[in-house]
């Protein structure tokens, strides 16, 4: 993800993201993320439970991987939903998209990005 994006969601979400917090996707899961985020957080707060924290963000089989040191079955719940959402949505442009391959590498692309990338649909 870019500088300025995960500048943006580490001040946002200071509580759940130390400062220097490294995310290991695209830009086009930024929103999807922010809003995951946002859900957690007031969780933690509304619940007064112990504050959730990432330890680790990052793209694994063309979904998005949202790890974090503890939690509850709620917002695991939350994770595994937006884990699914990941599917459906560009990595890189944000857009509407879908699982794509080339040769062992899975990403989920838009149409334009997979064509631009050489990636193809998984059938």
């Amino acid at each position: 993800m870019n500088n300025q994006l995960t500048k943006n969601l580490i001040e946002k979400h200071n509580k759940i993201f130390n400062k220097e917090f490294n995310f290991e996707c695209e830009d086009g899961w930024h929103e999807l993320i922010d809003n995951l985020c946002s859900k957690i957080q007031k969780l933690c707060d509304n619940r007064k439970s112990s504050q959730i924290k990432a330890t680790k963000v990052k793209e694994k089989f063309g979904t998005l991987r949202f790890h974090i040191e503890n939690g509850s079955n709620e917002i695991f719940n939350l994770i595994y939903e937006t884990e699914a959402k990941s599917a459906k949505i560009c990595e890189i442009t944000g857009k509407a998209g879908k699982t794509h391959v080339k040769e062992h590498f899975y990403k989920t692309l838009c149409p334009e990005k997979a064509k631009e990338l050489g990636f193809k649909p998984i059938k």
